[in-house]
């Protein structure tokens, strides 16, 4: 068997941590190993290809600029809200962004000032050499960890991150900002926009969502931002030493929307309804395959216990016509107990969920912020890609590397322990948002 297939994706990428490449190729190595992006030694990487000239559009100088992923709550919802706070307290925002401008027109940026396409720009011959050089290193370490038939095309996703760095910096320049939000550090747009923004002493913000992998660091920006206590820590092994951690309360839209529940001490309804968070998309991408198999685990578990009335598992929308996923889950998904969701709106699954059980779903934080029972199972497998929990101690089911016990599944189910919002989070209150992130900006 390849060596290749019997390691977690964090655990291959850490393999090459020693090589001394720039960030452009790291990026490129991090979104090879977790895409699957293979060499073709066909192809080379055209230093005119698809330029972009930025003189195309008219720009305005603004306080802060983003940069557009994906239209998912988790990430233009987290900057929605951002930019409505930070309209609050007197600062403008920009949106920068690199899909077709056609494909834009139905996504609602309407809470920022103005947004800009951004393509790529020129590079130089040098550029490609270095590429070149970068792609050699890479292909070195590969071959003496025994990694067969396995060459990743640095080459070009490295010139490519560059081409999109030349076009941030120069409209940068025009845009003035005084402060750059990025959400994913190994994301090539975020990536090119960071290291822009960093050769003209422009101040970058990282806002992780949730826990991010352990291969994404180390974080090199000059803020990193923590949106709950459990991830304090991860966080500051997860960073340089020169750069400084800040704290905000969480930004999760859906759960903004909610009204929070003032009880002291919450009660069970009988039957409980148990609901799953399932990350099992992800068992490819991070070659996890605890994701997939704790997951049956867990389901299996949690149809025998007798006082669960209903399963609810949710999965995210792109596994909604996965046919392995439901090969793998035919047998458990025919209990009349467990009912498959994910097209319909989260809220309305917090709200008839007793329980909130997952992996290492960021939704785990529903849990606290509901006051609703929360379990975070995790085993070596899982820790081995996430290093930090999304909840305390008290609430964590760790496997290591025995199976799921039902029994243990039910003690921790009906035990009285709840994660309170005052254990997890900063803040709930969106009174106190402007005044954190005016905090925040001090950096």
């Amino acid at each position: 068997m390849n060596k290749l297939f019997e390691l977690t994706t964090c655990q291959l990428i850490n393999q090459y941590s020693k090589l001394s490449i720039c960030d452009a190729a790291r990026t490129a190595l991090y979104m090879s190993y977790h895409f699957n992006i293979f060499k073709d030694r066909e192809k080379q990487y055209s230093l005119n290809q698809n330029i972009f000239d930025i003189n195309k559009q008219q720009y305005f100088p603004a306080n802060v600029v983003m940069n557009y992923i994906t239209p998912q709550e988790n990430y233009l919802g987290i900057q929605n809200v951002l930019a409505q706070e930070l309209k609050k307290i007197g600062l403008t925002t920009v949106m920068l962004f690199n899909q077709n401008p056609k494909n834009m027109k139905n996504v609602d940026l309407s809470n920022f000032t103005k947004s800009f396409f951004v393509g790529k720009g020129r590079l130089t011959n040098y550029q490609q050499y270095e590429a070149n050089y970068y792609q050699s290193l890479i292909d070195k370490r590969t071959v003496e960890l025994g990694y067969r038939d396995c060459y990743f095309n640095i080459f070009d996703n490295t010139l490519e991150i560059k081409s999109l760095t030349e076009n941030y910096k120069l409209i940068l320049e025009k845009i003035q900002p005084e402060y750059v939000i990025l959400l994913n550090n190994r994301y090539q747009f975020d990536t090119a926009l960071k290291i822009a923004a960093k050769s003209l002493g422009i101040k970058t913000i990282l806002i992780p969502h949730g826990h991010p992998q352990i291969s994404q660091g180390i974080f090199d920006t000059d803020c990193v931002v923590s949106l709950s206590k459990a991830s304090l820590s991860y966080l500051k092994k997860m960073s340089s030493s020169n750069t400084r951690i800040k704290t905000l309360p969480w930004l999760e839209p859906v759960a903004r929307n909610i009204p929070l529940t003032l009880q002291e001490k919450p009660s069970y309804r009988y039957p409980l309804t148990v609901l799953v968070l399932s990350q099992y998309s992800g068992w490819k991408t991070h070659r996890c395959v605890s994701l997939l198999t704790r997951l049956i685990e867990l389901l299996q578990g949690l149809v025998l216990v007798p006082e669960v009335g209903k399963v609810i598992l949710r999965r995210r929308f792109v596994q909604m016509d996965d046919r392995f996923f439901q090969k793998k889950l035919s047998t458990i998904i025919n209990s009349p107990k467990v009912l498959i969701t994910g097209k319909n709106n989260l809220q309305d699954d917090l709200s008839v969920s007793d329980v909130i059980v997952s992996l290492s779903s960021t939704g785990l934080l529903y849990a606290p912020y509901l006051r609703k029972k929360g379990i975070e199972i995790r085993d070596n497998l899982i820790s081995s890609v996430w290093g930090g929990s999304l909840l305390s101690d008290k609430h964590i089911l760790d496997l290591g590397t025995d199976q799921l016990s039902v029994q243990k599944l039910r003690n921790r189910i009906l035990n009285d322990n709840f994660p309170y919002s005052t254990e997890i989070f900063y803040d709930t209150g969106d009174r106190e948002l402007p005044n954190a992130l005016e905090s925040c900006l001090r950096i």
